[in-house]
């Protein structure tokens, strides 16, 4: 009976329009045969970041302008190791200007204490955008509001997936992703984009 209804969920899934894999011929900024299009924005974000945080409705308002936007995923810190570290000491003048700007978009943030491991999480945003994009807007904020108010580890498997089943992930395939690095090397592939044009930094962009 599991494994019946597993599939009839797969097969609506393959059905949704704006849940079909993006095509293989996708070509990411700096990488060859690529070109900056008019009326097309690339960004970058991380999930750590306050910045990417605080400035999560930019997209939104670029695409009500009529632009297109695509965001991508950079590994602010990559020198974090699994399991992550103690949130170091941060300019508390600098604290206070993101507080308030949190505080004019409406959004809460608690400062965490810990600097927790992003590559998974940032792998399974990075699927969702390419197979799943109807949700990656909401399951990106998910993982932001995770990390920013709730003080949960967004390293773990559990949170990813919770975020993604509330999102209206199908998760059976994005966990099968996360398993065999598929999910992981398409934030390698992104880095290198990013990489590729000096963007060091969170959040980036690029746009005509």
């Amino acid at each position: 009976m599991f494994a019946k209804t597993a599939v009839e969920k797969w097969n609506r899934f393959l059905t949704l329009p704006a849940a079909r894999p993006a095509a293989p011929g996708t070509v990411l900024p700096g990488e060859r045969g690529w070109v900056l299009e008019a009326g097309v924005v690339w960004y970058w974000y991380d999930l750590l970041c306050p910045f990417s945080y605080v400035g999560q409705d930019v997209p939104g308002i670029l695409r009500e302008q009529g632009l297109e936007v695509i965001g991508l995923p950079l590994q602010l810190h990559p020198e974090v190791p699994p399991g992550g570290i103690p949130m170091g000491s941060q300019d508390a003048a600098l604290r206070e200007i993101l507080e308030q700007e949190a505080h004019k978009c409406g959004l809460e943030l608690r400062w965490p204490t810990r600097l927790p491991y992003s590559r998974p999480a940032l792998a399974a945003v990075e699927w969702v955008r390419e197979h799943e994009p109807a949700a990656f807007a909401t399951f990106q904020s998910a993982l932001f509001q995770a990390h920013f108010v709730l003080g949960e580890d967004i390293e773990l498997g559990s949170v990813i997936e919770s975020h993604a089943a509330a999102s209206g992930v199908y998760v059976p395939i994005l966990r099968a992703a996360l398993e065999d690095g598929s999910a992981d090397s398409a934030v390698a592939r992104a880095q290198t984009s990013a990489r590729s044009l000096g963007m060091r930094w969170t959040p980036a962009w690029l746009g005509d």
